[in-house]
């Protein structure tokens, strides 16, 4: 039992000290900018808590907070389109978050914007985040193979062990399905509509016939890239939009 309880602290101990689950808010502290922009916006000055929110972005801090504040300002600055962009960059380090998710419901509601439906396989990998998949993967992976080595010079419950190292290996595939999905964002990166009124194409060609109206804040998967246009797909429609009137979900910033 020693030895099972020392390896399970070394896998927490591990994981703890890795550099990927460690939280850039820790690594930047940036209170006081952060308390002038939320008083900016407090006061109404939208543009000038845009500014300040965008300044400690470019220092190398990012949090779902300061996300989530930013896009409260484009949409009081009536820029629903970035408003969209930012709380959905907010989701994606904080999936489970209400208040995230229902400003970004009702922003795009009320924009009557188009959104793709996300399937349910989409939808439970994306309620934990990339470095939670991978954490449970790191743990799995280890308690499994420490579960499989010792069924080897276990005297009893041998049998037992490699049916829990069974289990645990199971776990670890689900973990890399999750990872899986975030990975693919980096491939296929949700993209959304942040200028007015824009028409999606049947060809990246100006004055190709218009497929369908793509409002502000419009998220969809980008499939291709063409000279200034991009193929973007919405639930079941396709169309090409200007580049320049885009904005990738991922990167964060």
């Amino acid at each position: 039992m020693k030895t099972i309880r020392r390896t399970a602290w070394m896998v927490v101990f591990c994981i703890h000290i890795n550099p990927v689950f460690l939280h850039p808010a820790d690594a930047h502290p940036a209170t006081e900018p952060f308390e002038k922009a939320k008083q900016a916006h407090d006061e109404g000055r939208f543009s000038d808590a845009i500014a300040l929110y965008q300044s400690i972005l470019e220092q190398g801090y990012i949090s779902d907070a300061l996300l989530f504040n930013l896009g409260n300002a484009y949409y009081r600055l009536g820029e629903p389109g970035r408003a969209v962009l930012y709380y959905s960059r907010a989701s994606y380090l904080n999936p489970a978050d209400p208040d995230i998710t229902y400003n970004l419901g009702f922003v795009q509601k009320t924009a009557g914007a188009l959104s793709e439906d996300p399937g349910t396989y989409r939808r439970l990998a994306g309620r934990f985040t990339l470095s939670t998949w991978i954490g449970w993967g790191i743990a799995f992976y280890w308690l499994a193979c420490f579960g499989l080595g010792w069924s080897w010079i276990a005297r009893r419950g041998a049998i037992l062990w490699r049916r829990l190292s069974l289990l645990l290996f199971l776990a670890l595939i689900v973990t890399g399905a999750g990872a899986a999905h975030w990975i693919s964002l980096s491939i296929h990166p949700e993209v959304v509509v942040t200028e007015k009124d824009q028409e999606a194409l049947f060809a990246p060609l100006d004055g190709a016939t218009a497929h369908f109206t793509a409002p502000q804040g419009t998220v969809g998967r980008q499939l291709d890239r063409r000279n200034g246009w991009i193929l973007v797909s919405v639930d079941e429609n396709r169309g090409w939009l200007k580049e320049s009137s885009l904005e990738a979900v991922y990167p964060l910033y």
